[in-house]
C-alpha cells in the first residue's frame, strides 16, 4: 500500500502499489493489475530515476526516507501531485483499451520523469501548481487551459508551498528551458507544461 505523510509519498516495488499508482492516474483494474514483467520493470526505472533526482533529493522531508531504490521509491508530495496531474492532463485516452490506457500512463510517467528530474524545487513548485490549474481547467471543460500568474500564486498558496518572490523570472527561465509555454492573448499570459 502507497504510504503517504504530510510531505512525502512512499511508493513500494511491489505489484500492488504499482496497481494502486496506475489506478490513481485513471489506468482502469483490469489492466492496473495486469502489467508484463517488462512493463513493471520500465515503471520500477522510472520510479526510481524520479526518487534519485536533484529535485526529489533536495526536498528536505524526503531525506529522512532515502536511500530508497530497490524496495521503496520516496517521492516528495509536489513532485507526486504533479506527476498526477501530468498524467491526468497529457493522457487523453479515456475511453480507449484498458491495456492502451495503462500503456499511455506508463509512458507518461517517464516523459515526466524526463522533463521534471532536473528542476529546482522552486521551479518544481511552481510547475506543480501550472499542472493542478490545467487539470482543474480541463475537468471543467473550461475553452483555455494553463494557468496565469495570479492563479499559479494562489495555487502555490492552496498547496502551502512557498510562493516564490521572483514568480515572473522563475516562469520565464522555465519557458527558456523549454519546460513551459507561454500563450499571450487579449493581454493576458497562460503558461503550460510542454508535452
Amino acid at each position: 500500500m502507497i504510504e503517504r505523510y504530510s510531505d512525502v509519498v512512499i511508493i513500494h516495488a511491489d505489484s500492488e502499489d504499482y496497481a494502486e499508482l496506475l489506478r490513481e492516474m485513471g489506468v482502469p483494474d483490469e489492466a492496473a493489475v495486469d502489467l508484463s514483467t517488462d512493463q513493471e520493470k520500465k515503471l520500477t526505472d522510472a520510479l526510481r530515476e524520479l526518487g534519485e533526482s536533484p529535485v526529489n533529493k533536495s526536498a528536505g522531508s524526503v531525506q529522512a526516507f532515502l536511500p530508497g531504490g530497490t524496495t521503496h521509491f520516496p517521492l516528495w508530495r509536489t513532485l507526486f501531485v504533479a506527476l498526477a496531474s501530468f498524467i491526468a492532463v497529457t493522457a487523453g485516452l479515456a475511453g480507449a483499451n484498458p491495456w492502451a490506457i495503462a500503456a499511455g500512463t506508463l509512458f507518461g510517467i517517464n516523459q515526466f520523469t524526463q522533463i521534471f528530474k532536473n528542476l529546482s524545487n522552486v521551479e518544481m513548485i511552481v510547475c506543480s501548481a501550472i499542472l493542478l490549474e490545467t487539470k482543474r481547467r480541463k475537468q471543467s471543460g473550461a475553452p483555455k487551459y494553463g494557468a496565469t500568474e495570479a492563479e499559479i500564486r494562489e495555487e502555490i498558496k492552496t498547496q502551502k508551498n512557498p510562493t516564490p518572490p521572483n514568480l515572473h523570472e522563475v516562469l520565464t527561465q522555465l519557458c527558456i528551458k523549454q519546460v513551459l509555454k507561454a500563450d499571450v492573448e487579449e493581454e493576458q499570459t497562460r503558461y503550460s507544461v510542454r508535452d
